[in-house]
């Protein structure tokens, strides 16, 4: 059992990876995502509630960006990690264990494994491959890499 198994039964109970690239769509009916002015280090947080969860992205970055920060913040939640305000600074995710382990739940979250590993087995690049997923190439290095070691 891996850590990361919350996150796979979200993606085969919400069939996110039925359609490359994956849509968001069933992710914005969960969570009230919001795109705000937030400082150049800033990518984005989630807030948990009571009753409430928000995700605010930073408005300035690349859409890509902004689809790896939306579940970035949606793993911490998925994860139930502690606290109930999460800051994803820029490349904040490198030095924490949750923070690595919220991004390698985006990571499975926006990049389905079988068809990423065709296309990358077929001679696509990392800029070929995030074009075609809409992610961020880090993340696609990071899943790639997540994959020789069974995740």
């Amino acid at each position: 059992m891996s850590n990361l198994d919350p996150i796979k039964r979200f993606v085969r109970r919400n069939r996110l990876h039925a359609c490359t690239p994956v849509s968001l769509q069933a992710i914005y009916l969960l969570v009230d995502i919001r795109r705000l002015p937030l400082s150049s280090a800033t990518m984005g947080f989630a807030f948990v509630g009571k009753t409430t969860k928000v995700i605010g992205i930073n408005e300035h970055l690349h859409p890509f960006e902004q689809r790896m920060v939306v579940c970035h913040e949606l793993a911490h939640q998925i994860l139930r990690h502690p606290n109930s305000f999460y800051l994803c600074e820029l490349n904040g995710w490198w030095y924490s264990r949750l923070e690595l382990e919220a991004q390698r739940g985006a990571a499975l979250i926006l990049l389905p494994i079988r068809p990423l590993q065709a296309l990358a087995r077929r001679g696509w690049s990392v800029v070929e491959l995030q074009n075609h997923f809409e992610v961020p190439g880090e993340l696609v290095t990071l899943r790639l890499g997540m994959a020789t070691r069974g995740l």
